[in-house]
Order: C-alpha cells, then sequence, then structure tokens
C-alpha cells in the first residue's frame, strides 16, 4: 500500500533519494586539522590552542602546547656516585677484581665491593666524607642481604659468599681509620687496641666460616687457597740468634704475662719474626702475607690480653704494627702500623726499651713518641684487593 503526498502524488524513489541527499550536513574537508580530529574522520575548526571538537569531547588537542622536556633526566645522587665507584673499581683492578662481574647477580657482594671502592676513595681525599658515609651504607645493606644466604648456603650462593667474606674482613680492619670528624682516629675516644682486635677475630671467624662451609669453593682459586686454606706452620731454624729481639721479649714475657698464658704471648711473639724473617728472605708478596699470618695464627686468649692492656702483649702488638710497615702492600693496613704504636706507645708510657725496635720500624731512626696526629706519607698505590 503506497501513502499519497498532499497533492495525492506517490513519491518516487527519485525523489525520496533526492530527499536524504539534501538532509546531510554540509562538510568541508579540513586538510590542516587536528591529529584528533582526522582520526575520528569529523570537521576540525582549526581553533588554536584546542580546536571546538577536542574542546567538547573533553580530548587532549594536538594544536595543544607540548609538554616541556626536561633536557636531561635527573639522577639520583647516590647512583651517580655509586657509578664513580665502578669506574673506581675497573680502573684500579687487584686481586678479587673478578668479584666485580660475580656481584652483579649477587647483590650483596656488590655492596661489600662498593663499600670497599668509597673507602679507597675517602682515603684519597679525606676531605669528602661523602665517600666514607657511602661506605657505611653500602655495607649495611651488604649485610642485610647476605644473612639470609649465610644460613642456607644454596649453591649459587657459594662463590660470592667467599668473596663476600673475604671484602668483609677487610672493611672491618679500614673502616675505623677512615671515619671522620669526631669519631677519628686522631680523637682520644679511638681505641686503637680494641678496633685492631675486633678486626683480626672477625677476619678469623670469616676464616673459619669459609674453612667449615665453604671449602670447595676456596680450592678452586690459588689466591683464597692462600688465605682460607689450611696449613702447617714452619718455624725457622735459630730464629733466636737471627733476632735478638726476641729474646728480650721472651724476659719481658717471663715478667708481666700471668704464667697460664706466657706460651700464647710466645707463640704471638715468635709468629712476628717468622714473618719478618721471611719477608728478608722472600720479599713483598702479591698474596696474603705475614701480617695475615699473624692475625689467624696468634691464640684468642692473646688477643684478650691485648684487651686487657697486659703490657707483655701490648709490646708485641707493637711488633705486629712493625711487621705490617715492613710488609707494606695492603692499602687497608697502612695506616694502622702508626696509628697502632702510636696508641701503644702512650698507653705504656716511657721506659720500655722493648718498644725502641717496632718504633724504628715504624717512624724511621726517631724514638720519639709522635704525637696523635703523625701519619705516613701517602702512598699513591691502590687497588680493590682483599
Amino acid at each position: 500500500m503506497r501513502i499519497a503526498n498532499m497533492d495525492g502524488d506517490t513519491p518516487s524513489a527519485d525523489s525520496s533519494t533526492a530527499s536524504r541527499r539534501r538532509t546531510r550536513r554540509p562538510h568541508q574537508k579540513s586538510r590542516e586539522g587536528c591529529v584528533q580530529c582526522k582520526d575520528r574522520h569529523v570537521k576540525c575548526n582549526e581553533q588554536h590552542p584546542q580546536c571546538r571538537s577536542c574542546q567538547k569531547m573533553d580530548l587532549r588537542c594536538s594544536f595543544s602546547a607540548p609538554v616541556p622536556v626536561p633536557a636531561s633526566m635527573p639522577l639520583n645522587p647516590d647512583s651517580l656516585m655509586d657509578l664513580e665507584l665502578l669506574q673506581y673499581c675497573h680502573r684500579r683492578p687487584g686481586p678479587g677484581h673478578d668479584s666485580v662481574n660475580l656481584g652483579f647477580t649477587h647483590h650483596y657482594l656488590l655492596n661489600s665491593i662498593l663499600s670497599l671502592a668509597a673507602l679507597q676513595l675517602h682515603r684519597e681525599a679525606p676531605s669528602r666524607d661523602k665517600w666514607y658515609a657511602r661506605a657505611v651504607g653500602h655495607q649495611q645493606a651488604a649485610l642485610a642481604r647476605a644473612r639470609p644466604h649465610l644460613t642456607k648456603l644454596d649453591a649459587s650462593q657459594r662463590q660470592a659468599l667467599v668473596a663476600f667474606s673475604a671484602f668483609t674482613s677487610v672493611y672491618t680492619v679500614a673502616e675505623p681509620l677512615a671515619r671522620p670528624g669526631r669519631i677519628a682516629h686522631t680523637q682520644p675516644a679511638f681505641d686503637a687496641i680494641k678496633e685492631i682486635v675486633h678486626s683480626c677475630r672477625l677476619a678469623r671467624s670469616s676464616r673459619a666460616f669459609v674453612q667449615q662451609n665453604l671449602a670447595e669453593e676456596v680450592a678452586a682459586d690459588a689466591y683464597l687457597t692462600y688465605k682460607y686454606g689450611k696449613r702447617q706452620r714452619v718455624v725457622p731454624d735459630g730464629l733466636d740468634e737471627q733476632f735478638p729481639q726476641l729474646v728480650d721479649l721472651r724476659a719481658l714475657i717471663d715478667k708481666h704475662a700471668p704464667s697460664e698464658r706466657r706460651e700464647v704471648c710466645i707463640d704471638a711473639a715468635t709468629i712476628v719474626f717468622t714473618g719478618v724473617a721471611k719477608i728478608q728472605s722472600d720479599g713483598r708478596q702479591m698474596l696474603p702475607g705475614a701480617a695475615w699470618e699473624w692475625t689467624i695464627g696468634v691464640d684468642d686468649s692473646f688477643l684478650e690480653l691485648c684487651i686487657e692492656e697486659n703490657p707483655a702483649a701490648l709490646v708485641i702488638l707493637a711488633h705486629y704494627g712493625a711487621l705490617m710497615t715492613m710488609e707494606g702492600d695492603a692499602w687497608f693496613l697502612r695506616k694502622w702500623p702508626t696509628v697502632l704504636v702510636n696508641y701503644i706507645s702512650r698507653r705504656l708510657g716511657d721506659g720500655w726499651k722493648e718498644m725502641e725496635w717496632p718504633r724504628s720500624v715504624v717512624f724511621g731512626s726517631s724514638l720519639e713518641i709522635p704525637s696523635p696526629e703523625h701519619t705516613p706519607a701517602s702512598d699513591t698505590r691502590t687497588g680493590i684487593s682483599v
């Protein structure tokens, strides 16, 4: 059925098509429209800074001003410092340098390595306390991250844990002499004896842990085998004849050491001159040398006598300082002889002829007790080593 129009005529198909064409909105192409309108295929009125269509649809118009981009992305100051520490490690390789790559997959090890690098940078520029603070921060992070692995001992962690143990023992002896300001080693409150005994004990504990739990990892590396492996100490013949100072120490021990501890004192003195004899015959070695042998060789009851400030024990400890001076290769030990022998000299006072030899070795020909501020000439040799 067709519906007629008002005039009674029936609309044709052509007239219906024409009607639809007449109802379309007039549209004019916009070649300069915004990106958003082009994507939506709608007319853009090209109004700046935001066209009407984008404004109506609450869209960000491409005519709007671009978001300012900073010339460079800001970096965390700590991140920049760590980049400098990594660069330092690569500039100054030494024993343990290969551990840097291992540290990227074991972050507690990387923290430990960076803490030592920071201490070395602080040593080169003591006025820059930021390096000391960064060293402490990295070491605290290393200990926190390593703690869970020290109990589980997964196979994937064993190699990293050996290196971590070595670096941590080095940090313990290097950190006290890096302290700035009111906690520096030149301050009256600094106790050099307690600090060096603490570092010795931690090094011994670290060695015992590695020997008991990580012996297989140590066996694969000659350096670590020397540092952590079990070996027999050999005392050379004629040591008393070669070093009359040892005879004087025996007499001092008989006079001042408790009878039940005289043997451990004699042993500590003997290890000193065994090391001196080795240095005189073999020269300085890259491996952990005579000072390390003394650290791991003395009995803990002797170290306790040092804490108690027994005169015989302190004189022997001063001889250990002389041994460190004669060896002289480890960066983390270089300031210790002057600090330690100076401190012991002041604690004992005058009148101890047995102190003449260690003081002459450490301070040169002068036998005067130096001031606490006395430090040796700077040594430019560096390297991340354990």
